[in-house]
């Protein structure tokens, strides 16, 4: 059982997996018929988590949905802290995938102190639930981001498209990105949208385990769409960023979010 509120499921033999990762998830999933993923307290073990526990068991819900029913996964057995609230949310994301599901609730005790020599990484993970108008997928809520950022900042930050997936993110006066994200169509559907953060100034690339992620994917049947950062490392010393470029990112994605909800399709 997993005791470190990580979001890690175990899988046949009793591997751990980062569920947030769908590559990760399809690697371990394979040759796999029923799949026991237990969810510790805390579903992410990022050193600073933007976000509630409903909305990280939902993302990592529809990957384990994803890969069951591509690999061919007969059952999904769903554990989960008695804390959850969203139980109805998650059998309605794995059922939609037809596969057979049950929920269970466990007791999950303390995190467990680590053994060996361990330092601990500075990466980051947040989701946030923006409602979804009517109509509208991940790819264009993906692009519409692109194109409402400069306008939300007034002209501050500028978001310029270098090559077919690949996005720079600038402050108007430097003449260096602060932000690269590179799309990566293998990763990506109609229904969620995956970019990776390949550059700038404000990622750090010197951590090769981690590679940061950026997403927006659909979720329950339409109605939202969550955007998530996962992995992400930032250049930043850590005091300096959690004072900084964290609270700007979350008003920004909350400024979206309001944006969303009075916006129809075909609307700028």
């Amino acid at each position: 059982m997993n005791k470190r509120g990580k979001s890690k499921a175990f899988i046949a033999d009793s591997k751990e997996v980062d569920f947030f990762s769908l590559l990760e998830a399809e690697n371990a999933v394979h040759g796999v018929e029923t799949v026991v993923c237990s969810i510790g307290e805390n579903p992410s073990k990022a050193r600073l988590t933007q976000g509630n526990n409903e909305d990280m068991y939902l993302i990592i819900a529809d990957n384990l949905g994803l890969v069951a029913s591509k690999i061919g996964v007969k059952q999904v057995i769903f554990k989960a802290s008695k804390e959850l609230s969203n139980r109805s949310e998650i059998l309605q994301t794995l059922k939609s995938y037809n596969i057979d599901v049950k929920i269970l609730h466990e007791e999950i005790a303390g995190s467990l102190p680590q053994k060996g020599n361990y330092k601990r990484i500075s990466n980051v993970c947040s989701v946030q639930r923006l409602p979804l108008p009517p109509s509208c997928g991940a790819q264009w809520v993906a692009q519409h981001y692109m194109e409402w950022l400069p306008k939300f900042s007034k002209g501050i930050i500028k978001v310029k498209e270098h090559e077919q997936g690949v996005f720079g993110f600038y402050l108007f006066f430097l003449p260096s990105a602060l932000l690269q994200l590179t799309l990566t169509a293998e990763e990506s559907s109609k229904d969620r949208v995956l970019y990776y953060v390949t550059g700038g100034l404000l990622a750090n690339s010197l951590n090769k385990k981690y590679k940061g992620r950026f997403e927006f994917r659909k979720v329950l049947g339409g109605k939202y769409v969550l955007a998530a950062i996962h992995d992400f490392i930032p250049a930043l010393p850590w005091h300096i960023y959690r004072l900084t470029q964290a609270p700007i990112h979350l008003l920004v994605m909350n400024s979206f979010g309001r944006h969303l909800k009075t916006t129809k399709l075909g609307q700028t």
